[in-house]
């Protein structure tokens, strides 16, 4: 290859991004356009509009992310091939197949679902020099500029209604001047080799569109052993803040709103005793998961209690909630370890690992088992196109190299690990 430099490009869903990774394994630059408030009118993404926005983000972002770095270093292009919405996803292969054309360069296609598995393994080149791999989730309660980077660069470059965003290892200093300033991180992110991810180890990847549990063996080597059966657990959680009347995405909102409740107090203790929620698949004896279930005895306690946005009630039911469904994937995920005795550790990933209640209950309850959990950092658990350049890289810098289906592909909607 003519460069050291993959650049990665990821449209499975509603945002467009793309990164750039160097052969040392160090993101050197990150961009996403979000579409956020595009969708939020309509309570979920609208494929079709999704599509037709990547189709005009796509050139600006890439044009961003050439001030960042020297073309002729690229030698390399990847992008999402699946699973996700079908249109959004030709936009992006066809976008990256073009790129790769123009810079006579090869292309592949990677899982979104993959990119998902290795992103806890993408952390601050600080933590990796301090050398904490037990649990570099440390990082992911982004005190110091995790959360924050997201929230605020949503900072338009047109509207508030469609952004473009300089994450992560971007200085803002190096936007056009009529760009506002975008947040970065302190630290650049580099990601760990092969040699220092810890196989086998056990993951739970849960989205808006996936809950699963897999075995991973090796790159490349994965077995799930767990799937939903309908709903996902972002799913869950958008449908019914949308039902609340807080809008889509909803899990934020849900999670902050759990956070102000003490479920100590008599009277709290007393209506959650009386509108508990039930923990779905409990006795199922595998590892799947439902949550169509939960989802209709939620949507019976809203309109029992005329729960709405806003209601003193609303704290107290998004509290039972988040237990209900941290309690559910607790379950099957002990069980898991316990099936599997041999993992070296284990990781949460996936647009809901961005909730930190989550995160922070599943890393206590395995603590005690002795279980070393890995997360990415928030800005990391959401779709982005730092992961699918650091998967790039790890096939790149592997013995295997890239697989005859990375090489030779195109979008699949509902590709499988």
């Amino acid at each position: 290859m003519k460069g050291n430099i993959i650049i990665a490009i990821e449209t499975s869903f509603d945002d467009a991004a793309v990164a750039a990774i160097d052969g040392s394994g160090r993101i050197i630059a990150g961009l996403v356009a979000g579409q956020v408030e595009l969708h939020r009118e309509w309570g979920g993404v609208v494929p079709e509009l999704a599509a037709r926005t990547h189709l005009s983000d796509l050139p600006e972002l890439f044009s961003e992310l050439k001030k960042r770095i020297r073309i002729e270093d690229i030698g390399l292009v990847a992008v999402t091939k699946g699973p996700g919405l079908i249109g959004s996803l030709l936009i992006g292969v066809n976008f990256a197949r073009g790129v790769a054309l123009a810079l006579d360069v090869p292309c592949v296609g990677l899982n979104h679902l993959e990119g998902h598995l290795v992103s806890p393994f993408l952390v601050t080149e600080q933590l990796k020099t301090n050398g904490n791999k037990a649990d570099n989730s440390s990082e992911g309660s982004d005190t110091e500029g995790g959360d924050s980077v997201r929230e605020n660069g949503r900072n338009s470059a047109r509207d508030d209604a469609h952004n473009l965003e300089s994450e992560r290892a971007i200085p803002p200093k190096s936007f056009p001047a009529s760009t506002p300033q975008n947040a970065h991180d302190s630290c650049l992110r580099a990601g760990y080799s092969l040699d220092e991810i810890p196989f086998p180890h056990l993951a739970l990847v849960v989205s808006g569109g996936n809950t699963l549990l897999v075995r991973v063996d090796g790159l490349g080597q994965y077995e799930v052993c767990g799937e939903t059966l309908d709903d996902a657990g972002g799913e869950l959680l958008d449908k019914i803040a949308v039902a609340l009347g807080r809008g889509y995405p909803g899990g934020a909102a849900i999670e902050k709103l759990a956070a102000t409740v003490d479920p100590g107090e008599s009277e709290t203790a007393g209506w959650l005793k009386e509108n508990k929620l039930p923990v779905p698949m409990r006795e199922s004896g595998d590892l799947n998961f439902s949550y169509s279930g939960l989802k209709t005895a939620a949507l019976k306690v809203i309109e029992r209690n005329g729960i709405t946005a806003g209601h003193s009630l609303e704290p107290l039911f998004c509290h039972e909630l988040l237990r209900a469904l941290v309690e559910s994937l607790f379950i099957k995920v002990q069980d898991f370890v316990r099936e599997n005795p041999d993992a070296k550790a284990f990781t949460v990933s996936g647009g809901v690992a961005a909730n930190r209640t989550l995160v922070a209950n599943l890393k206590e309850r395995l603590g005690l088992e002795g279980i070393s959990v890995y997360s990415p950092s928030t800005t990391l658990a959401v779709d982005n196109a730092e992961m699918m350049a650091y998967l790039a890289w790890l096939y790149r810098t592997s013995s295997r190299g890239f697989t005859k289906s990375a090489i030779e592909f195109d979008a699949e909607a509902g590709l499988r690990l």
